[in-house]
């Protein structure tokens, strides 16, 4: 898994989901010095993470064994509505991905390979509206 959260509250948090152990180390790689990186190498995984610190912002793979990422944005949604879901997909599937986001559910859609630049805008972007989420006191 990533860096150790214990006490960290001020540094921005984010989650990435995949059932690709390199991705998920790519994630940490690239994104480590921007931002608090946790993973978890599946969605029973991320549930189990998300117990214990819930994060701003969870960026999930679509194509994963057991739970996809549409459903694992659905289980964060009902249990941490504040937590804003960023769905990463090689395959693009829009039907599913216009529906969840039609329910608000995700926040941004990003093809796979995205390139860094891409990526930290859009978790950027998805802490903002935690932050948003946050003041407003979304339920």
């Amino acid at each position: 898994m990533g860096k150790e959260l214990t006490g960290v509250k001020e540094k921005k948090q984010v989650l990435f989901v995949d059932d690709d152990e390199l991705v998920l180390s790519c994630y940490q790689r690239l994104l480590g010095r921007h931002f608090s990186v946790e993973t978890a190498l599946g969605a029973a995984r991320a549930l189990e993470v998300m117990k214990e610190v819930p994060f701003a912002v969870i960026a999930a793979d679509l194509l994963m064994p057991e739970m996809n990422g549409i459903e694992l944005l659905k289980s964060v949604k009902s249990e941490f509505p504040e937590t804003v879901g960023l769905l990463l997909t090689g395959n693009v599937e829009l039907d599913d991905a216009d529906v969840s986001r039609s329910r608000g559910l995700i926040f941004r859609l990003l093809s796979k390979p995205c390139p860094t630049a891409d990526l930290i805008a859009a978790v950027e972007a998805a802490l903002e509206q935690h932050r948003i989420n946050t003041r407003a006191g979304i339920q």
